[in-house]
């Protein structure tokens, strides 16, 4: 039988010796973010008080969510220099990518085996209008998902068959060893509505790993924890050997965002 833990475990390795940011951010970009609104520049201070945003900034990560993946990595050894295959699905605006680059050696750095990544996201540029997007305004000054060093991107709904195609045509035959998803629908306010879309969204990845995921591979996928997820466990369970949740230090405790580590993909026998 599959070990299903519904447990959480915590990384208990803290940020060390951030530098704390103050005076990073330039006039004309503060500027642009307080004169929204009061509320949006009371969300941003807080956002600077986060020690987690001023650790993307004194680290170069794109935004905060990097260190969901590092300390994920850090507990489970999710990825290997040289050794993976990595698939990074809602990666902008780079975060998870650059973490994925750098544990896999995907830019080729010498005396060290060289590892693969694929990034995949919908979005392109990034509407500073909206507060999701102000953190990795913070963190980066950065709107759209540029290249990141090591990673090929591709930009495209992976819901849609074309963009699974052109993924599938990257793989170049071969089959993925990791398959990230940080994906998430557009919020709509409605708690149930949510749940429902990004179950919808891990379906279509789960799917997508029966074929394109390597026998023993590993699938991590971001959900919101909403009681319609039990069954998807369940089933997930028939194709791996061991399906946890995961919620990682940096992942904020008001959040009802939390991530499936799903480990030693079993493929269907045909």
């Amino acid at each position: 039988m599959p070990e299903v833990t519904s447990g959480v475990y915590r990384s208990t390795n803290p940020i060390r010796n951030l530098a704390v940011l103050k005076g990073r951010m330039s006039k004309s970009s503060a500027s642009k973010i307080s004169g929204k609104n009061t509320s949006s520049t009371d969300w941003l201070r807080r956002q600077l008080a986060d020690p987690f945003v001023q650790g993307a900034i004194a680290q170069g990560y794109r935004s905060r969510a990097a260190f969901k993946l590092i300390q994920m990595n850090e507990k489970k050894k999710l990825l290997k220099p040289g050794e993976d295959l990595v698939i990074d699905l809602g990666s902008t605006p780079g975060g998870w990518t650059q973490v994925a680059t750098k544990e896999v050696n995907s830019v080729g750095a010498e005396g060290k085996p060289k590892g693969v990544v694929i990034s995949v996201d919908i979005q392109g540029k990034r509407s500073l209008h909206h507060q999701d997007v102000i953190e990795d305004f913070v963190a980066h000054n950065l709107l759209e998902m540029t290249q990141v060093n090591g990673a090929t991107f591709i930009q495209g709904d992976f819901m849609d068959e074309p963009i699974q195609k052109k993924i599938i045509a990257k793989l170049e035959g071969k089959k993925a060893d990791v398959i990230l998803s940080d994906m998430a629908s557009s919020a709509t306010g409605d708690h149930k509505i949510d749940h429902l879309r990004i179950m919808n969204l891990l379906e279509s990845v789960s799917m997508f790993s029966e074929t394109h995921l390597r026998e023993g591979g590993t699938l991590l996928m971001k959900t919101l924890q909403g009681g319609s997820e039990k069954e998807f466990i369940k089933g997930l369970s028939t194709k791996f050997s061991s399906v946890k949740y995961a919620k990682p230090e940096a992942s904020r405790e008001s959040s009802s965002e939390v991530y499936l580590l799903a480990e030693s993909h079993r493929p269907i026998k045909k």
